[in-house]
């Protein structure tokens, strides 16, 4: 979370460091049970963290939020699955 703390920090920006304080426990909850199936989650990650990085570190402010709003519209889709598989998998158990 390094990563993101210092991206809110650079923000200057409160609301952005409350925010991911407050997404910051849900993430760690659910990142520490995740059970990556595929390498191409992990590999889509750190794709998607690096394309952060480098328009930051380029000062491309319009691109940082393109690939910032990406990974959350992965995650989303991500987390939904997990859901939905977790939600199936109960189901069954309890038949």
């Amino acid at each position: 979370m390094e990563f993101h703390s210092a991206i809110a920090k650079a923000t200057h920006k409160v609301i952005a460091n409350h925010l991911l304080k407050g997404l910051e426990e849900s993430f760690h909850a659910y990142f520490s049970m995740k059970q990556f199936t595929q390498d191409r989650e992990k590999e889509d990650l750190l794709r998607q963290h690096k394309a952060i990085f480098e328009a930051i570190r380029k000062g491309d402010g319009k691109a940082a939020k393109q690939s910032m709003l990406e990974q959350l519209d992965y995650l989303r889709g991500m987390i939904k699955q997990d859901l939905v598989k977790n939600v199936e998998r109960a189901r069954d158990e309890a038949q």
